[in-house]
């Protein structure tokens, strides 16, 4: 089958595309006013010269035949961007972005991108990334937060990587007319009632342009990152604050991937990662491991008898994520052993997040907020259903998960001291009068 003729745009590279480019440049100044405006002394005439947003936007990278995208004709440069409720941002951050005519790229945007791990070489492929977060504090040079299926390789992707990678999946549909590639795609993404945007998928956005999984999004959660969302995103919004001296925050977490999800989230929080001491097995990818994970202390925890060899108040902030079913294969008398040396290493809240059951959390709030004087300050519901990449637990599909954010600050075992105080009171009493 004959190829149909290939398209011309204006950053072909001749006489006549430069022409058109000027033209565009033009319309779009006289259509679109100028958000700013700079001064230049002109050294041989001494006039003042002023150059509006278009003539201040960084030159974009020339893509030669395979760049298809529409924002490099001259017809879309004349005509305005579309407003903030077609691109899905929010205006102030629009705003900051500083990108002018250029626009950004919509929130919810997919592409493709070919990742690899040096880790785990069976994960290397072609994956599909959707944009669900914003970096603004660079303006005319954004960048995008892009999700992918699987939750491994999210990463950060600069603006002029987005848009050549989106130019690029344009020629490949144009040259093999639609035929697409074989990558871990969404699911339902083909379809426009089911996608992420359509349906209402996406994680919401903070004031910073940053992705957030809440009690009522209906993101569905991917890993045990997305699955513990609620819970960090309701402690942050109510008890996170800036201090004098940098506060120090122990997760049980032995695959060390949530404690980089909190150092990267929490800049100013230095973040310690534990767990038990496993069996030592070969691994002949251990350095590379270290290098691309956190460090993992294996001598601060104990599970037999369950206990931290820490001294009290020792970190600000402790989170228990998912370790009934991880540790001690699901002894609930264990994991409140565990609670209680929790509350007394900690001096301000120890966050839980556990496949709980309403009868197993009526036991325990007598003994936690009347024995030890520990509030529960919130209790909540995590998602349920299923999880495939539920690193912190075996069980991969639950319906009674639930997270509780417990005040450590005034922690006293009250039941330890009227232990200790019944010897003494049945020997006072054997006094004869």
């Amino acid at each position: 089958m004959e190829l149909a003729k290939e398209p011309y745009f204006a950053s072909t590279p001749c006489t006549l595309g430069s022409l058109r480019a000027a033209v565009g440049r033009q319309l779009a100044e006289a259509l679109c006013p100028p958000a700013t405006a700079r001064s230049e002394r002109s050294e041989r005439s001494g006039a003042t010269v002023l150059q509006s947003a278009v003539a201040q936007q960084p030159p974009r990278p020339h893509c030669g035949r395979q760049y298809l995208g529409p924002v490099a004709a001259a017809g879309h440069l004349a005509m305005p961007r579309p407003t903030t409720p077609a691109s899905g941002w929010p205006a102030d951050l629009t705003a900051r972005a500083g990108v002018g005519v250029r626009g950004l790229v919509p929130w919810g945007t997919l592409f493709e991108s070919f990742m690899t791990c040096l880790v785990e070489p069976s994960r290397n492929g072609l994956y599909q990334f959707c944009v669900v977060g914003l970096d603004a504090n660079h303006p005319g040079n954004p960048r995008y937060l892009a999700w992918e299926p699987t939750g491994y390789f999210d990463r950060w992707f600069c603006g002029d990587e987005v848009e050549s990678r989106l130019a690029l999946q344009r020629s490949h549909k144009v040259y093999k007319e639609g035929e697409l590639r074989k990558a871990v795609r969404w699911p339902d993404a083909a379809d426009p009632y089911k996608s992420l945007v359509h349906s209402g998928n996406l994680p919401e956005l903070d004031a910073q342009g940053l992705p957030v999984i809440t009690a009522a999004c209906k993101h569905r959660p991917r890993t045990s990152i997305d699955l513990m969302g609620p819970l960090l995103h309701e402690w942050k919004r109510l008890w996170l604050v800036q201090r004098g001296r940098t506060p120090k925050l122990l997760v049980l977490d032995g695959s060390g991937r949530l404690a980089m999800h909190l150092q990267d989230s929490l800049k100013h929080v230095e973040v310690v990662a534990a767990d038990v001491k496993r069996r030592l097995e070969p691994k002949p990818l251990r350095s590379l491991w270290d290098k691309r994970r956190l460090s993992v202390d294996d001598v601060i925890l104990k599970t037999t008898p369950p206990e931290l060899k820490l001294p009290a108040n020792n970190f600000d902030i402790i989170i228990l994520p998912f370790v009934l079913h991880r540790l001690f294969d699901g002894d609930t008398d264990s994991l409140l052993a565990l609670l209680r040396d929790a509350l007394r290493c900690c001096s301000c809240q120890v966050l839980v997040a556990e496949d709980l059951t309403g009868e197993t959390l009526r036991k325990w709030r007598p003994i936690v907020q009347g024995d030890w004087s520990a509030k529960i300050l919130l209790d909540g519901v995590l998602p349920h259903g299923e999880v495939r990449d539920h690193f912190l637990s075996p069980i991969m599909d639950s319906t009674d998960r639930r997270y509780l954010v417990i005040d450590a600050s005034k922690f006293q075992d009250r039941r330890k001291a009227r232990e200790s105080l019944l010897p003494a009171t049945k020997h006072v009493s054997k006094i004869p009068p």
